[in-house]
Protein backbone atom coordinates (compact mmCIF):
# COMPACT_ATOMS: atom_id res chain seq x y z
CA UNK A 1 0.00 0.00 0.00
CA UNK A 2 1.40 3.59 -1.05
CA UNK A 3 0.41 6.41 1.50
CA UNK A 4 0.17 9.34 -0.89
CA UNK A 5 -0.18 12.82 1.28
CA UNK A 6 -2.21 15.58 -0.23
CA UNK A 7 -0.16 18.67 1.18
CA UNK A 8 3.53 19.48 2.53
CA UNK A 9 2.00 19.89 5.90
CA UNK A 10 0.87 16.31 6.13
CA UNK A 11 4.31 14.94 5.10
CA UNK A 12 5.96 17.16 7.65
CA UNK A 13 3.56 15.93 10.18
CA UNK A 14 4.56 12.45 8.85
CA UNK A 15 8.65 13.29 8.96
CA UNK A 16 7.93 14.65 12.55
CA UNK A 17 5.95 11.62 13.82
CA UNK A 18 8.94 9.38 12.30
CA UNK A 19 11.52 11.46 14.26
CA UNK A 20 9.49 11.04 17.35
CA UNK A 21 9.15 7.04 16.85
CA UNK A 22 13.06 6.98 16.12
CA UNK A 23 13.77 9.46 19.54
CA UNK A 24 12.09 7.35 21.65
CA UNK A 25 13.34 4.12 20.83
CA UNK A 26 16.89 5.32 20.62
CA UNK A 27 15.85 7.09 24.32
CA UNK A 28 14.65 3.36 25.49
CA UNK A 29 17.53 1.51 23.46
CA UNK A 30 20.14 3.57 24.99
CA UNK A 31 18.29 3.29 29.22
CA UNK A 32 18.07 0.11 28.03
CA UNK A 33 22.15 -0.56 27.51
CA UNK A 34 23.04 1.43 30.09
CA UNK A 35 20.42 -0.68 32.37
CA UNK A 36 22.70 -3.81 31.25
CA UNK A 37 26.37 -2.03 31.82
CA UNK A 38 25.37 -0.90 35.69
CA UNK A 39 24.16 -4.55 36.10
CA UNK A 40 27.48 -6.04 34.61
CA UNK A 41 29.25 -4.20 37.07
CA UNK A 42 27.93 -6.33 39.92
CA UNK A 43 28.52 -3.05 42.45
CA UNK A 44 25.94 -1.64 44.87
CA UNK A 45 25.27 1.13 43.57
CA UNK A 46 25.89 0.28 40.10
CA UNK A 47 22.95 -2.30 40.78
CA UNK A 48 20.82 0.00 42.04
CA UNK A 49 21.07 2.39 39.23
CA UNK A 50 20.06 -0.35 36.93
CA UNK A 51 17.01 -1.22 39.04
CA UNK A 52 16.36 2.42 39.03
CA UNK A 53 16.69 3.07 34.66
CA UNK A 54 14.87 -0.22 34.38
CA UNK A 55 12.50 -1.17 37.56
CA UNK A 56 10.51 -3.60 35.38
CA UNK A 57 13.57 -5.81 35.05
CA UNK A 58 13.43 -8.79 37.21
CA UNK A 59 16.72 -9.53 35.94
CA UNK A 60 17.96 -6.31 37.85
CA UNK A 61 16.28 -6.91 41.00
CA UNK A 62 17.64 -10.71 41.20
CA UNK A 63 21.18 -9.22 40.61
CA UNK A 64 20.67 -6.93 43.33
CA UNK A 65 18.84 -9.90 45.41
CA UNK A 66 21.95 -11.93 45.18
CA UNK A 67 24.54 -8.91 46.14
CA UNK A 68 22.73 -8.18 49.75
CA UNK A 69 22.73 -12.18 50.02
CA UNK A 70 25.71 -13.23 49.35
CA UNK A 71 28.14 -10.17 49.62
CA UNK A 72 30.28 -11.12 52.60
CA UNK A 73 31.48 -7.73 53.76
CA UNK A 74 28.00 -5.92 52.91
CA UNK A 75 25.06 -8.71 53.07
CA UNK A 76 21.31 -7.91 54.13
CA UNK A 77 19.29 -10.39 54.04
CA UNK A 78 16.15 -8.08 54.82
CA UNK A 79 17.03 -6.09 51.62
CA UNK A 80 18.21 -9.18 49.69
CA UNK A 81 14.32 -10.77 49.97
CA UNK A 82 12.71 -7.45 49.07
CA UNK A 83 14.92 -7.38 46.10
CA UNK A 84 13.63 -11.22 45.22
CA UNK A 85 10.56 -10.46 45.92
CA UNK A 86 9.94 -7.46 43.41
CA UNK A 87 11.79 -9.61 40.89
CA UNK A 88 9.28 -13.06 41.50
CA UNK A 89 6.51 -9.66 41.21
CA UNK A 90 7.43 -8.86 37.63
CA UNK A 91 8.01 -12.34 36.47
CA UNK A 92 6.85 -14.91 38.83
CA UNK A 93 8.77 -17.35 36.12
CA UNK A 94 12.01 -16.70 37.49
CA UNK A 95 12.84 -19.51 39.18
CA UNK A 96 16.52 -18.41 40.49
CA UNK A 97 14.81 -15.21 42.33
CA UNK A 98 12.14 -17.86 44.01
CA UNK A 99 15.39 -20.33 44.94
CA UNK A 100 16.74 -17.31 46.24
CA UNK A 101 14.15 -15.82 48.25
CA UNK A 102 13.94 -19.04 49.87
CA UNK A 103 17.44 -19.20 50.77
CA UNK A 104 17.30 -15.89 52.17
CA UNK A 105 13.59 -16.56 53.79
CA UNK A 106 15.14 -19.72 55.73
CA UNK A 107 18.60 -17.45 56.88
CA UNK A 108 15.87 -15.15 58.69
CA UNK A 109 14.23 -18.18 60.17
CA UNK A 110 11.25 -17.43 58.42
CA UNK A 111 10.65 -20.88 57.03
CA UNK A 112 6.98 -20.55 55.71
CA UNK A 113 7.48 -18.06 53.28
CA UNK A 114 11.11 -20.29 52.73
CA UNK A 115 8.86 -23.57 51.74
CA UNK A 116 6.74 -21.13 49.75
CA UNK A 117 9.78 -20.01 47.56
CA UNK A 118 10.45 -23.06 47.23
CA UNK A 119 7.75 -24.61 46.55
CA UNK A 120 7.04 -22.31 43.73
CA UNK A 121 10.86 -22.89 41.99
CA UNK A 122 9.69 -26.18 41.84
CA UNK A 123 6.48 -24.81 39.72
CA UNK A 124 8.31 -22.95 37.54
CA UNK A 125 11.02 -25.25 36.36
CA UNK A 126 9.99 -28.99 37.76
CA UNK A 127 12.88 -30.68 35.84
CA UNK A 128 15.74 -28.63 37.56
CA UNK A 129 18.34 -30.24 39.32
CA UNK A 130 19.02 -27.47 41.17
CA UNK A 131 15.69 -26.88 42.23
CA UNK A 132 15.45 -30.54 43.87
CA UNK A 133 18.77 -30.18 45.48
CA UNK A 134 18.22 -26.70 47.32
CA UNK A 135 14.97 -27.81 48.37
CA UNK A 136 15.83 -31.05 49.69
CA UNK A 137 18.55 -30.03 51.58
CA UNK A 138 15.60 -27.11 53.03
CA UNK A 139 13.57 -30.20 53.76
CA UNK A 140 16.87 -32.21 55.13
CA UNK A 141 17.59 -29.01 57.75
CA UNK A 142 13.62 -29.72 58.84
CA UNK A 143 14.67 -32.95 59.68
CA UNK A 144 12.04 -33.95 56.87
CA UNK A 145 14.05 -36.88 55.69
CA UNK A 146 11.38 -38.92 53.31
CA UNK A 147 10.80 -35.66 51.32
CA UNK A 148 14.47 -34.48 51.44
CA UNK A 149 16.03 -37.63 50.26
CA UNK A 150 12.90 -38.00 47.64
CA UNK A 151 14.15 -34.38 46.25
CA UNK A 152 17.99 -35.34 46.74
CA UNK A 153 17.19 -38.27 44.65
CA UNK A 154 15.60 -36.43 41.73
CA UNK A 155 18.39 -33.93 42.32
CA UNK A 156 21.49 -36.65 41.39
CA UNK A 157 19.11 -39.02 38.67
CA UNK A 158 19.64 -35.13 36.71
CA UNK A 159 22.69 -34.64 37.69
CA UNK A 160 24.92 -37.79 38.94
CA UNK A 161 27.86 -35.53 39.93
CA UNK A 162 25.93 -34.81 43.08
CA UNK A 163 25.97 -38.13 43.92
CA UNK A 164 28.98 -37.96 46.85
CA UNK A 165 27.95 -34.87 48.24
CA UNK A 166 24.13 -35.87 48.92
CA UNK A 167 25.24 -39.66 50.61
CA UNK A 168 27.57 -37.06 52.61
CA UNK A 169 24.75 -34.69 54.02
CA UNK A 170 22.12 -37.59 54.12
CA UNK A 171 24.36 -39.69 56.12
CA UNK A 172 25.22 -36.35 59.04
CA UNK A 173 21.54 -36.15 58.98
CA UNK A 174 21.03 -40.15 59.09
CA UNK A 175 23.30 -42.49 59.71
CA UNK A 176 21.94 -45.51 57.69
CA UNK A 177 24.07 -46.56 54.68
CA UNK A 178 21.16 -49.11 53.30
CA UNK A 179 18.21 -46.15 54.09
CA UNK A 180 20.15 -43.49 52.00
CA UNK A 181 21.27 -45.97 49.43
CA UNK A 182 17.41 -46.93 49.09
CA UNK A 183 15.69 -43.82 49.21
CA UNK A 184 18.32 -40.90 48.69
CA UNK A 185 20.28 -42.05 45.66
CA UNK A 186 19.77 -43.47 42.13
CA UNK A 187 21.21 -47.17 41.64
CA UNK A 188 23.90 -45.45 38.82
CA UNK A 189 27.13 -47.23 38.92
CA UNK A 190 28.53 -44.04 38.33
CA UNK A 191 27.00 -42.34 41.68
CA UNK A 192 28.16 -45.35 43.56
CA UNK A 193 31.75 -45.16 41.98
CA UNK A 194 31.50 -41.21 43.21
CA UNK A 195 30.54 -42.21 46.94
CA UNK A 196 32.93 -44.82 47.29
CA UNK A 197 36.40 -43.00 46.47
CA UNK A 198 34.69 -39.53 48.43
CA UNK A 199 34.20 -42.19 51.91
CA UNK A 200 37.74 -43.26 51.26
CA UNK A 201 39.82 -40.18 51.01
CA UNK A 202 37.75 -39.06 54.36
CA UNK A 203 39.02 -42.44 55.52
CA UNK A 204 35.44 -44.01 56.19
CA UNK A 205 36.49 -47.77 54.59
CA UNK A 206 34.40 -49.55 56.27
CA UNK A 207 31.56 -47.49 54.37
CA UNK A 208 33.01 -47.67 51.13
CA UNK A 209 32.83 -51.28 51.33
CA UNK A 210 29.84 -51.17 52.30
CA UNK A 211 28.85 -49.33 49.24
CA UNK A 212 30.44 -51.33 46.77
CA UNK A 213 28.92 -54.27 47.79
CA UNK A 214 25.35 -53.03 47.45
CA UNK A 215 27.16 -51.86 43.69
CA UNK A 216 28.22 -55.32 42.82
CA UNK A 217 24.59 -56.78 44.12
CA UNK A 218 23.32 -54.43 41.61
CA UNK A 219 25.54 -54.34 38.91
CA UNK A 220 27.86 -57.96 39.23
CA UNK A 221 29.71 -56.65 36.64
CA UNK A 222 31.67 -54.07 38.61
CA UNK A 223 32.80 -57.45 40.51
CA UNK A 224 36.01 -57.05 38.20
CA UNK A 225 37.10 -53.93 39.96
CA UNK A 226 37.37 -55.64 43.46
CA UNK A 227 40.88 -56.46 43.82
CA UNK A 228 41.93 -53.00 42.59
CA UNK A 229 39.42 -51.41 44.82
CA UNK A 230 40.49 -53.99 47.82
CA UNK A 231 44.56 -52.82 47.64
CA UNK A 232 43.84 -49.26 47.42
CA UNK A 233 42.16 -49.82 50.94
Amino acid sequence: MILRLSNSAQRGALVLAAFLVAALLSYFSVRNARADHFAGLQALQALERATQLEPGDARNWYLLGRYWQFNLEDSDAQKAALAYKTAVSIDPRSTVSWLGLGSTCESTGDLAHAREAFLQAKKTYPLSAEVAWQYGNFLLRQAEFESAFAEMRRAVESDPKRGAEAFSRAFRAEPDVDGILNRALPPIPDVYVDIIWDQIVDGHTDIALHVWDRLVAIHPGCRCGMSFLLSVL
